[in-house]
């Protein structure tokens, strides 16, 4: 599996999961991002998502995103690493959320903004309260693919990727369906086979 194709589909998800802008939205009505994501899980062997599921007409990509991710409602789903993952697992931490879920910058977003300031990367404002956004942790890994070597890519994965199978399950339990939740499954997918792939490595 080759470190370029590994690194444009970790790229193609990011862009999946940030706020559509019109040239994404154009990409997923016209159907190019099924394609590209077709063609790119059928070369790595990964089961692909049901095309129609990944093609939506820009208004209702937009209204998709707003539902599922936005402040209100029961089936709203966060796909923030901290949101998932104990707030802190400092044993000396006296905060009475320390060892609880379901909270925003904790431990992951902590050491995700350390990895930014090493790299010279700046969150984008957009993102200051949850610098460990899926979509984030997605381009970072991109990048990664594309300048680090195997180990520092396990370690990553190892580190802030293996929570979005909680996430894809979130997505089961709430029945969800559509163009997020596909793509979550997409990513929770390939996460899941990039791991097999860097433990041999």
């Amino acid at each position: 599996m080759g470190s370029e194709l590994r690194a444009e589909l970790y790229y193609v998800l990011s862009a999946a999961l940030k706020e559509p802008d019109e040239d994404f939205a154009r990409e997923v009505a016209n159907g190019s991002l099924a394609g590209c994501l077709g063609s790119a899980f059928a070369e790595l062997g990964i089961p692909a998502e049901n095309p129609a599921a990944l093609q939506l007409p820009a208004q209702q990509l937009s209204l998709e995103y707003r539902q599922l991710f936005g402040c209100t409602g029961n089936r709203r789903l966060v796909p923030v690493e901290s949101f998932y993952r104990p707030w802190s697992l400092d044993p000396d931490c006296q905060n009475l959320i320390a060892k609880q879920t379901g909270y925003l910058m904790g431990d992951a977003a902590v050491h995700m903004q350390r990895l930014y300031r090493n790299l010279q990367i700046t969150t984008p404002p957009q993102y200051q309260s949850c610098p460990d956004h899926l979509c984030l942790e997605l381009e970072l890994m991109g990048l990664l693919c594309e300048h680090q070597d195997y180990r520092e890519q396990r370690k990553f994965l190892l580190d802030h990727l293996l929570w979005v199978k909680d996430l894809a399950k979130d997505c089961q339990k709430l029945a969800l369906t559509g163009f997020y939740p596909a793509i979550i499954n997409a990513v929770s997918r390939f996460i899941a086979q990039d791991r097999e792939f860097l433990e041999r490595q």
